[in-house]
C-alpha cells in the first residue's frame, strides 16, 4: 500500500504553525505545519505576494521530497493554499479553506491602524477573531511575540495587505482540481460565510460551517479535526 499523502498546514495573517496546536493532537495522521518566511522559526524576510508564497510552499514540500499533499490553509493560509493548489494541481491531493472568502478585504481604517498603532491593532483583530472571550489571550500573546520578533518590517500590515491586495482566488479556482472543502465558523466577523459563497461555487466545494468565530482552531478544534480526519481517509491512495 502507498504511504498516505501529508497534510499541509498553512496559518494566517501574524501567526505561525503554533496556531494549529489545539487540534493537532487530536490528528491521526502524517501533517506538516509550516512557517512562512518572516514568521515564527522560518526566519528571513516575508514574500511580497500570495503568489510567490504558494510557489514557496511546492519549494518547501520538494525540499522535503513530498510529491502530493492536501493543502490545509486558515485565513491568509488559505488563499496560499488555493494558489498553490492551482499552480500544480496535480500535486494538490484536496484543498481545505478554513476562515475564508473571497475578496478577503482588509477595511482601510485597520490598515491605518495596524501602520501607526501596531498593538492596538492586533487586540482589535483579537477580539473580532472570536465568537467569546479567551481568558488565556494566547493567540494575543502569539501575535505580539512574532510583531515583536520582526525588526524590519511591520508583518502585520504586511500580512493584512497581501490579503486585501490578492485578487486571483476566482481564476485560481477554475484551475483546481482537487476536491475542495470550506470550513467556515458561522460566529466569523472578519470573513463571514455568506461572503464565501461565490468561492465555494467556483470550486464545487462541500462547506461545513462551525459554531465559531474566525479563530477556528482555538474554538472548534475538535470538529475540524474530525472533519480532516474523514478528508484523510477520503484521499488515501
Amino acid at each position: 500500500m502507498k504511504p498516505s499523502v501529508p497534510f499541509v498546514l498553512l496559518h494566517g495573517a501574524l501567526n505561525d504553525h503554533r496556531v494549529w496546536a489545539p487540534l493537532t493532537s487530536a490528528l491521526p495522521f502524517e501533517f506538516l505545519a509550516l512557517d512562512l518566511p518572516g514568521h515564527g522559526a522560518a526566519g528571513g524576510a516575508p514574500l511580497a505576494s500570495i503568489g510567490a508564497l504558494a510557489d514557496w510552499v511546492w519549494q518547501a514540500l520538494d525540499a522535503r521530497g513530498i510529491d502530493r499533499a492536501v493543502l490545509v490553509g486558515h485565513s491568509m493560509g488559505s488563499l496560499i493554499a488555493l494558489d498553490a493548489a492551482a499552480r500544480q494541481p496535480a500535486r494538490a491531493a484536496a484543498l481545505v479553506m478554513v476562515g475564508s472568502c473571497f475578496p478577503m478585504r482588509v477595511a482601510p481604517a485597520l490598515l491605518e491602524l495596524a501602520a501607526n498603532r501596531p498593538d492596538e491593532a492586533i487586540a482589535l483583530i483579537d477580539d473580532y477573531s472570536r465568537s467569546q472571550p479567551d481568558p488565556a489571550q494566547q493567540l494575543l500573546q502569539l501575535m505580539r511575540e512574532l510583531q515583536a520578533a520582526q525588526h524590519t518590517t511591520n508583518l502585520l500590515v504586511h500580512d493584512l495587505r497581501l490579503c486585501d491586495g490578492y485578487a486571483d482566488a476566482l481564476t485560481s479556482a477554475a484551475a483546481v482540481t482537487a476536491p475542495t472543502h470550506l470550513i467556515l465558523g458561522a460566529e466569523d466577523r472578519m470573513t463571514p460565510p455568506r461572503k464565501a459563497q461565490a468561492l465555494g461555487e467556483a470550486l464545487r466545494a462541500t462547506t461545513h460551517v462551525l459554531p465559531a468565530g474566525h479563530a477556528l482552531m482555538a474554538e472548534a478544534p475538535q470538529a475540524i479535526a474530525t472533519l480532516l480526519t474523514t478528508i484523510h481517509e477520503e484521499t488515501k491512495p
